[in-house]
């Protein structure tokens, strides 16, 4: 029947079915696919869970390999990945945390020249800027994300995460975006930041993982939408619902024109 209906093995049926069973046993409540012995089931309003809305910002889904999204469309998509990382950064820390997005451009009032930025950057963690050469032509450094947690006693050495967002197909590289040899002469910070590498898919392999967390840590998919809060539909959340919504319609006629 696998053959016939979707040209796969079972054997690959098979492998992903556990690989689902798997994503279901940790994710519980924030999965949108239901599975037993006989059947695969999907929530009815699984186009509200972060999960399906980071499934079709994936450029190996169905919706990246049957849509083509205009540069406009895939910057917006880029944007709001960027704000829904922000939220899960902001749930990783904990209670008294702090985050942002660098990238530009910027609702949080972030100068567009990297000078600048770094100096209104260095005003919001409430630390010193470095005495290192600040490129103008740089936008961003390879951060996207910042999150930190101060301590009540306001001393140095408080944990910064630096996050490299990207929606592209070939991601391994990404993680090598943040150089926090640049980034310590920019801003003194005492204790090094993490770097974070945030994906909207999955990685594939232990030895692609391995290669890529001994450089950053990684927020895939599933560890995204475990950190993402379904309960507190905020501004972020509310457009991604929307946007979620309309690119499986978009979908679903691709499929139904391509006969796929």
């Amino acid at each position: 029947m696998a053959r016939e209906l979707i040209d796969t093995s079972e054997h690959q049926v098979a492998l992903a079915v556990r690989c689902m069973e798997r994503r279901s046993d940790f994710l519980a409540d924030s999965y949108p696919f239901r599975i037993s012995e006989d059947y695969l089931q999907v929530d009815t309003g699984a186009q509200e869970f972060p999960y399906t809305s980071l499934l079709t910002m994936t450029a190996t889904s169905p919706f990246g390999q049957l849509v083509d999204p205009s540069h406009a469309e895939f910057a917006a998509s880029a944007i709001q990945f960027e704000k829904i990382t922000e939220e899960a950064i902001r749930s990783l820390l904990g209670p008294g945390s702090k985050a942002l997005r660098f990238g530009y451009p910027n609702e949080l009032g972030r100068p567009s020249g990297f000078q600048q930025a770094m100096v209104w950057l260095a005003e919001q963690l409430e630390v010193e800027l470095g005495d290192s050469f600040r490129p103008p032509q740089r936008k961003d450094g390879g951060v996207d994300v910042i999150g930190w947690k101060p301590f009540p006693d306001n001393k140095s050495g408080m944990p910064v995460l630096f996050v490299q967002c990207t929606l592209q197909r070939d991601f391994t590289d990404k993680a090598a975006d943040i150089d926090l040899r640049h980034w310590s002469g920019w801003i003194k910070l005492q204790t090094p930041p993490t770097t974070v590498l945030a994906i909207p898919g999955h990685v594939s392999g232990h030895e692609k993982w391995e290669e890529i967390s001994a450089r950053s840590m990684i927020l895939d998919r599933c560890r995204l939408a475990g950190l993402l809060d379904t309960t507190n539909v905020n501004e972020p959340i509310q457009g991604l619902h929307k946007t979620t919504q309309t690119r499986i319609e978009r979908v679903s006629e691709a499929m139904n024109e391509t006969h796929w």
